[in-house]
């Protein structure tokens, strides 16, 4: 899984990069088919802007937020893409059971239909 940190209009101390890496290696505990993280970190005026890109084998996603403080944005940003990998997980966890489900029942029907 590669991580990639880019700062925009902003110095980022070793101890926020290295908490955003932390944060990000993470998010590979909730799906195992992601291949890249991008956070990118960026001031506008007065505002911390933190994103977060997640490409899988399976999907892409992203989430942003805008915060004065800096740990408190990118706390959140991870907070908001967690929960979205986790929905995703559970999609496609939910589509495998509904097949698998699915499928016992019709061939139910046609036996009772037989007699």
């Amino acid at each position: 899984m590669e991580i990639k940190i880019t700062e925009r209009h902003l110095i980022l101390e070793k101890e926020l990069k290295a908490l955003a890496t932390k944060k990000a290696e993470k998010l590979g505990k909730f799906d195992r088919g992601i291949q890249s993280i991008e956070v990118v970190v960026s001031r506008e005026k007065i505002m911390n802007k933190v994103e977060v890109f997640v490409k899988s084998r399976r999907y892409s996603l992203e989430a942003a937020s805008l915060e004065v403080d800096l740990r408190a944005c990118l706390d959140d940003v991870m907070a908001k893409i967690e929960r979205r990998i986790r929905q995703q997980r559970e999609k496609v966890i939910d589509k495998k059971h509904r097949k698998s489900a699915a499928a016992p029942n019709v061939a139910e029907e046609a036996e009772e239909d037989e007699e």
